[in-house]
């Protein structure tokens, strides 16, 4: 999981939300805004995902584990919201797709 100072407040969020460029890499969106400080993160799963909490947090978690390992160090002044809206399980070849979208992104947004 990433640490706290790497997610958004909800005030933060809000804000970012509605003044971010929506980029979409291989059918994944992303909301890209400027950073005044170090990146943050933030991923948004939906109810038409999956109805169960257990469910769209487990999916939360594992997009918030590659935000980790493949961006956090390499992004650093913007703000990233990524937004599900794809099955409610990250197989193995989906994830290795959104890890495709991530470098992707990595190299449109520099």
């Amino acid at each position: 999981m990433i640490s706290k100072k790497f997610r958004f407040s909800s005030r933060l969020f809000d804000r970012c939300f509605s003044r971010s460029k929506k980029i979409v890499v291989d059918g994944f969106i992303f909301l890209i805004s400027p950073s005044r400080g170090a990146a943050k993160f933030a991923v948004v799963v939906g109810k038409k995902v999956s109805k169960k909490a257990v469910v769209r947090n487990r999916l939360r978690r594992q997009v918030f584990e590659i935000f980790r390992t493949e961006l956090l160090g390499k992004i650093l002044d913007k703000n990233v919201i990524f937004l599900y809206r794809g099955a409610e399980i990250l197989d193995t070849k989906l994830r290795e797709k959104f890890i495709a979208a991530c470098q992707k992104l990595l190299t449109k947004i520099s």
